[in-house]
């Protein structure tokens, strides 16, 4: 029996385990991760205050907990939070001390609202992520203290509105999430602070104009509007940015104009999957322009201009399937683009569903009667059905 006893404390010593009534916690060889589960926040001992002291990431999940109290994690050191117990409510003090906290996981909770002064303890913070809750609206404090985060991560929740200086506490943000939200209409203001963003991720919403909202975001290089409401793009839209990187896929786009992007820097864009009939993108008055991945798939194009191709000289994937292309006009794209990766899937490459609309034009030129499109997607859709 006693030899039984010296082997279970053996075993817990050397896998690092920590017992507790509840559940069980592991702390790393080196005394600085801490995982646990299935833990009440009183029984999370760390293996004493020494080890406390050392420890520096904490991943808890299935907490048996739905409220973080005042200051129940008391690891002076911790950098890296992950908080994962379907919790609803935190007080004021519940991270007053984890002042070194550079990174906070708050994902898959059921948090709907947060205190005032919450983060006011937590300056070095770099990243939070807040996904994947039940917040409905984003108040004005919400984010005070956090003047050095960098990434903010606040997507899958049902938030519907906002004030408009919700997001001015955080200046130096570099990337946001706020994908799969309920966001209908976003002010200008709101991003106005945020000059410094690189990344922004509005995809899965339910947006349908975008007025100036990127005004202000002069480093914002990728953006993804992707799945929203869009019926058109405004001149002054993207202009004033330096996107490299642009989603619009998944839309209600008809109509793409010249003016509609600044192509000085675009890399890629994706367009797939709108309603676009008139793509009048020609690069006026440019010799070359960055653009590497063009896509066009499933939309209502029957031609797009010829100078596109031709200043598009860095382009190295074009896919355009899905569109009742004048005959001629698909054939001069192929001939303008043998440098270029034409991407047809299997589908349309086996002649199972068509590439293209024979024009009612005789000869071998691409002259499309912008008035008589109607003759390219009734065609096209008898062919699709036949």
């Amino acid at each position: 029996m006693q030899l039984l006893c010296i082997l279970v404390v053996f075993i817990f010593i050397t896998t690092n385990f920590i017992p507790s009534l509840a559940g069980l916690c592991r702390l790393s060889k080196g005394h600085q991760n801490y995982t646990c589960n299935g833990f009440r926040f009183r029984e999370m001992t760390a293996g004493g205050k020494s080890n406390r002291q050392r420890i520096k990431r904490a991943d808890i999940s299935d907490c048996k907990e739905f409220n973080v109290g005042e200051e129940p994690l008391r690891f002076p050191n911790l950098e890296v939070l992950i908080l994962s117990c379907d919790i609803e409510t935190i007080h004021v003090n519940g991270f007053k001390n984890l002042n070194r906290l550079k990174e906070l996981d708050l994902g898959n909770n059921s948090i709907s609202s947060l205190p005032d002064g919450l983060f006011q303890s937590l300056g070095e913070l770099k990243k939070l992520n807040l996904s994947r809750n039940n917040f409905e609206e984003l108040p004005r404090n919400i984010f005070n203290g956090l003047g050095n985060l960098k990434q903010l991560y606040i997507s899958d929740n049902p938030i519907s509105k906002f004030d408009i200086k919700a997001l001015d506490a955080v200046k130096k943000l570099e990337e946001l999430s706020m994908s799969n939200n309920r966001l209908q209409v976003v002010p200008a203001r709101l991003f106005s602070k945020l000059t410094k963003l690189k990344s922004l991720d509005l995809s899965y919403n339910s947006i349908e104009d975008l007025g100036n909202l990127f005004l202000f975001t002069y480093d914002l290089e990728n953006l993804n509007l992707s799945h929203n409401a869009l019926t058109d793009l405004s001149k002054q839209n993207f202009q004033s940015s330096n996107l490299r990187i642009l989603d619009l896929s998944s839309n209600k786009l008809l109509v793409i104009l010249e003016e509609s992007f600044n192509l000085n820097k675009l890399e890629e864009l994706y367009l797939q999957n709108n309603k676009i009939s008139s793509f009048e993108v020609r690069g006026i008055g440019q010799n070359r322009i960055p653009l590497r991945h063009l896509d066009l798939r499933n939309n209502r194009l029957v031609y797009i201009e010829d100078n596109l191709i031709k200043v598009a000289k860095y382009l190295e994937i074009l896919k355009i399937e899905g569109n009742p292309w004048d005959c001629n006009c698909y054939d001069k794209i192929v001939a303008a683009s043998e440098d270029i990766s034409l991407e047809i899937s299997e589908v349309y490459a086996d002649g199972e569903l068509p590439l293209c609309v024979t024009g009612p034009s005789s000869g071998n030129e691409c002259n499309v009667d912008k008035n008589n499109l109607d003759y390219y997607y009734n065609a096209f859709e008898a062919q699709l059905n036949a």
